[in-house]
This record gives structure tokens, C-alpha cells and sequence, in this order.
């Protein structure tokens, strides 16, 4: 597929620091309902595609 890339995935460290929340902050978000999942990246992993990291900062941009 000509032209097509594949989102960026970010671990929870990046995704943190975008929010401008600290990991644990992170992990009770997505307990909570309040992020989307993550991706599970083989055994013990979780990746976020970096677009659904960006649409959840756009939601919550436009929530004000």
C-alpha cells in the first residue's frame, strides 16, 4: 500500500508525559474507562497508537 504508514505506538511513559499525568495517573485513566486501552505488545507490553492519544486530547480540548 503506496503512501500508507502506520501510526506510531507509545508506551506509557510517552503517553504520560503528552497528558501531563504521571504513570500510575495514567494506568487509574484507563481502569476507570476514562482512556482507551492500550495495545498488548507480546507478554507484558501495552503500546497506544499515537492516534487515539491525540483524539483523546482533542476530546478533552474541546470538552471546555
Amino acid at each position: 500500500m503506496k503512501g500508507t504508514q502506520a501510526a506510531p505506538l507509545l508506551p506509557v511513559e510517552a503517553v504520560a508525559q503528552r497528558l501531563g499525568v504521571s504513570v500510575k495517573t495514567l494506568w487509574r485513566m484507563r481502569t476507570a474507562g476514562d482512556f482507551p486501552q492500550p495495545m498488548t505488545i507480546g507478554r507484558r507490553s501495552k503500546r497506544w497508537r499515537s492516534e487515539e492519544v491525540d483524539a483523546y486530547i482533542e476530546k478533552q480540548s474541546g470538552a471546555r
